[in-house]
């Protein structure tokens, strides 16, 4: 059917399909439970119409009913971007009036006697909050884990006091 139309013609644009302007797309994304939103959208183009300035873009009632697919949940849970792992590490404080700054344990991971490697899941100063600490013993070389509400700081002074 194409070979008896002149190339001339096929190559050419039409005027029709150019000047299809006479349809107003209406896009939503696809939800069972949203409300049908095009009878409602069509009573109320006539709203639209009385503004002199909108009244020239809609010429006709005829609005094309659209639905974009919603994301996935694929889509929904991974990005494009990825984040760089962050190190976490263990610093003092630098308050030169600090009483735990001169027995923290500066860096990244702490190795104890028996093999285990303790590690930070995030940046800790002698200021911090909600601990869960290591003391090791000058004298018997022990090793105390325990847990703190409070600054290292102030757990610190009561241990020492004690």
């Amino acid at each position: 059917m194409a070979k008896q139309i002149p190339i001339n013609q096929l190559r050419s644009t039409r005027e029709e399909q150019s000047n299809n302007n006479d349809k107003i797309p209406f896009v939503i994304t696809h939800n069972p439970r949203n409300f049908k939103f095009i009878p409602v959208a069509k009573a109320n183009l006539s709203i639209l119409g009385q503004d002199e300035k909108m009244r020239r873009f809609i010429n006709s009632e005829t609005l094309l009913q659209s639905k974009r697919q919603p994301q996935n949940l694929k889509r929904l849970l991974t990005r494009a971007r990825f984040d760089q792992k962050r190190t976490f590490s263990v610093s003092k404080c630098r308050d030169s009036r600090c009483g735990a700054c001169p027995y923290i344990h500066v860096g990244k991971r702490m190795y104890i006697p028996n093999g285990v490697s303790l590690f930070t899941n995030e940046d800790i100063t002698c200021k911090s909050e909600n601990l869960i600490y290591c003391i090791k013993c000058n004298g018997c070389q022990e090793i105390y884990i325990g847990q703190t509400g409070n600054t290292a700081v102030d757990r610190s002074s009561l241990t020492w006091r004690t």
